[in-house]
């Protein structure tokens, strides 16, 4: 019988089939898997907000203790270790400072010594094979009044033992301490600036007066540090004043109170 020959033709057709097929396995090898996705990190706010009754007062701004939650989202593959910092200033304090978490696991966070200001809250962190993780970043807004002196002049009058106090006698020093922590236009309020005058009865006695207005002072800042209307007060001590006339008995003390502004 007779007997055809295949088709050269055909048979190229197969062999460049089966190059191509063996250099699509080949790429398809060489293909780098899924790279790896870094843990999501969560935290349960996104602002914070304060009025500054809410904090402790300090002589510059008030200072705020607030507490968040930090947590890693179930869906994170391997653990991450979280850190927290804040562009508020350098005096906060994180407690903890920064834990490893696992998929599905939190950390409450106390933050302290916060001023009140506005600013950032920022947490940053790490997974397997140093994955950074995205940043979470909260807000913090606390609104301070603006302090600023009242215009307004409040005098005091004191009757003082002038010889204990020149001579440091604490009797003479209670007295004065007394009389002032009695003051009803002092209750509550924030001393700005204070001007002392004692009396002196001649020009002779105006030295006198002026050792006299200086124990006044000492005794003014003295009650600033117990907390006591003098904390944040300035003097006019440079250059003690004097009333001409009145006995050193007797003690004015001119005041001008802060006032708050929003």
């Amino acid at each position: 019988m007779f007997q055809q020959k295949p088709s050269v033709v055909l048979l190229a057709g197969w062999l460049f089939a089966d190059l191509l097929l063996g250099l699509m396995v080949i790429f398809l090898a060489a293909l780098p898997g899924k790279p790896p996705e870094a843990p999501i990190l969560k935290v349960n706010t996104a602002i914070v907000t304060r009025n500054p009754t809410d904090c402790t007062p300090t002589r510059d701004v008030p200072v705020c203790t607030i507490s968040l939650v930090v947590s890693e989202s179930t869906a994170s593959l391997g653990p991450l270790t979280w850190h927290a910092s804040s562009d508020v200033g350098t005096t906060i304090v994180f407690s903890p400072a920064s834990t490893t978490l696992a998929p599905g696991q939190s950390q409450s966070v106390a933050i302290s010594s916060l001023p009140c200001q506005h600013g950032s809250i920022i947490f940053t962190g790490t997974g397997d094979k140093g994955l950074q993780v995205q940043p979470v970043s909260v807000s913090w807004q606390c609104n301070t009044p603006v302090k600023r002196l009242d215009f307004n002049l409040h005098r005091i009058h004191l009757t003082v033992d002038y010889q204990g106090l020149l001579a440091n006698s604490q009797g003479a020093i209670n007295s004065v301490e007394n009389q002032l922590k009695n003051q009803s236009v002092l209750q509550g309020q924030s001393v700005g600036f204070a001007i002392v005058y004692d009396g002196a009865p001649t020009d002779g006695d105006i030295g006198q007066a002026d050792a006299v207005d200086q124990k006044i002072y000492t005794i003014l800042a003295n009650l600033g540090k117990q907390g006591f209307a003098f904390q944040d007060a300035s003097f006019y001590n440079g250059n003690p004043l004097f009333i001409l006339g009145p006995s050193p008995t007797q003690v004015a003390i001119d005041i001008y109170l802060f006032i708050e502004q929003s």
